[in-house]
């Protein structure tokens, strides 16, 4: 399979404190990928990104156009039940990484997270 390419994108915007967790994060896991502890730290971030992607596209643009409460308490059940799929996966799948495909892992964050 090649390489993913894209000339187009979509983002949303992180808080000040999940940018430099992330950036942290990258960093230490580049300097050394070894460890279960790294895989840790990627997994947290993996999750806080997926987080905050959904708070944005989801919770905020209900806010912004209105919707009425019962279409926000069915919006928040479907992103609670996707943040936590994520969180099995990520723990599952990023865990299970060797070394090389979690430093793959963090430059594709980094790819995507920045300022």
């Amino acid at each position: 399979m090649g390489e993913f390419q894209h000339k187009y994108g979509a983002t949303f915007p992180v808080s000040a404190n999940l940018y430099k967790k992330t950036q942290k994060v990258v960093e230490s896991v580049r300097q050394n990928p070894e460890g279960i502890t790294k895989r840790d730290e990627v997994i947290e971030i993996v999750n806080d990104l997926t987080s905050e992607g959904l708070e944005y596209f989801f919770h905020y643009s209900l806010k912004i156009i209105g919707m009425n409460m019962i279409a926000k308490k069915a919006i928040k059940t479907g992103m609670s039940a996707s943040k936590s799929t994520v969180k099995f996966l990520s723990k599952k799948f990023i865990r299970a990484l060797n070394d090389k495909q979690l430093l793959a892992t963090v430059d594709f964050v980094d790819g995507f997270v920045s300022n």
